[in-house]
Parts: structure tokens; sequence; C-alpha cells
């Protein structure tokens, strides 16, 4: 019995709300350190749900970001950020 896998993403630019687990990557440039390049640790991107109050969807993306922030606190190199986007997108007819 073979295995499969099924790869469902849901981009940044269509996501109503995203957490995201992230840190920096630094480089030395003329003695001076400056950011490099922004490393993805976890990313949970959600569609909003019309048929659910959006206050209930929102309350559970925050306790989603406050698991994740548990999870990660102890983040070897000390420097992790865990952030909730919310996008409201509308369409003029």
């Amino acid at each position: 019995m073979s295995k499969q896998t099924v790869k469902c993403a849901i981009d940044r630019d269509i996501a109503d709300f995203i957490v995201e687990v992230y840190y920096w990557d630094y480089k030395l440039v003329d003695n001076v350190v400056k950011k490099k390049t922004k490393q993805t640790v976890a990313y949970v991107p959600m569609f909003k749900d019309w048929d659910i109050d959006e206050g209930s969807q929102i309350e559970r993306m925050l306790e989603i970001k406050a698991k994740l922030e548990e999870a990660y606190q102890d983040w070897p190199d000390g420097e992790i950020h865990v952030e909730l986007v919310i996008t409201n997108q509308c369409v003029n007819i």
C-alpha cells in the first residue's frame, strides 16, 4: 500500500487570517548587522467562514497564536516572532 501526500496551501495574498512564526537571519556588512532573510517556522492560514461569527473566528486565531507562542517560547536563538494578520477584502460591484 503506497502513501500519498496531499499538499493544500493558502497563499498569503488570499488568506483572510494568518498566524505566522518566524525569525530573521542576519549578516554582517561593513561591520554593521543587517537583516538578511525571513525564515518561516510555522504558517497557519485560514479563510473567513461567512456562516460563523467573525468574532469567534478571531478568538480561534488568537488561541492558535497563544499556543504557538507557548510552543516556541524557548526557541534556541531567543528571537522568534509570532504574528497574527487579519485581512478584510471588499469587492465593489
